[in-house]
């Protein structure tokens, strides 16, 4: 008699101690929408950090290549007499004479020739500074209209990611122009710039040629303070897409919307 109460005593108190279908399924079902979320979370933090990486890129790339410019730029001989930023004919070179040596300058007093170019490929866009040194008695004679074609001694891959390099000229008044004369007051640098996840992206897919052709790096005829081609650009790189937009975003991987950028500086000329 004592044993049976005691089984069934047993079993009751299992039966207290187990869960129910019911209960079962409640725990799993809020399981999974904490398991969601978590997963939500980890995937937004995921792509926070992704762009904010491609930003940092795009930052330091760009500090790079405008130090790099602002040095030569600041160290450059601008005189009325001698030719800067023109071929012979008046067409416009991002050439000029500088302090700032080169690789085989010979001579304590020797100048460098210096220019910038972007050299693009289906699968990278680089600014290049290319430099000859030019001792003082091979200077041209002052008053020459322009700058003689000339083979640069060296081409050096400065920055990678670089699509587009634009100079502009600040005259006295304040006003921006893409000639230079002598006394202009300031230069401007204007950049874009891609991160070099998003370059490899671009390479991977073959869609780098159709962004550097892309009608977004178009320039307006007139330039002004308001309207510089970093104001143009980022304009075009921050704008919703629609019909018109002049860079098909949809077109290409989703991370350029966060991975490319435009940059400005104005530096004085001595």
């Amino acid at each position: 008699m004592n044993s049976r109460r005691a089984s069934r005593f047993r079993e009751g108190a299992l039966a207290a101690r187990s869960f129910t279908l019911v209960e079962i399924l409640v725990a799993v079902a809020v399981l999974v929408i904490l398991m969601a979320l978590l997963g939500k979370i980890m995937a937004t933090a995921s792509m926070t950090w992704s762009a904010g990486k491609r930003r940092a890129d795009d930052f330091v790339k760009a500090r790079s290549a405008l130090d790099t410019l602002s040095r030569d730029y600041q160290m450059g001989v601008f005189h009325a007499g001698l030719p800067s930023f023109a071929m012979a004919g008046g067409a416009f070179t991002n050439a000029f004479y500088s302090l700032r040596q080169s690789s085989g300058t010979a001579g304590e007093r020797a100048l460098s020739l210096v220019s910038y170019q972007i050299r693009s490929t289906s699968t990278n866009s680089t600014l290049q500074r290319m430099t000859a040194p030019v001792p003082w008695s091979a200077l041209p004679p002052f008053g020459q209209d322009g700058l003689s074609a000339s083979a640069f001694a060296d081409a050096q891959d400065m920055v990678d990611g670089i699509l587009r390099l634009e100079i502009s000229f600040v005259r006295p008044d304040g006003s921006l122009t893409n000639a230079y004369t002598a006394g202009d007051s300031a230069v401007g640098i204007d950049l874009v710039v891609l991160d070099d996840a998003t370059l490899a992206l671009l390479a991977r897919a073959g869609k780098l040629s159709a962004l550097l052709a892309s009608d977004a790096f178009s320039l307006p005829g007139g330039l002004s303070v308001t309207n510089s081609p970093h104001q143009v650009w980022q304009a075009n790189i921050t704008r919703a897409p629609n019909a018109s937009h002049p860079l098909d975003y949809p077109a290409y991987p989703a991370d350029l919307r966060t991975g490319i950028r435009s940059f400005q500086r104005y530096v004085p000329l001595p």
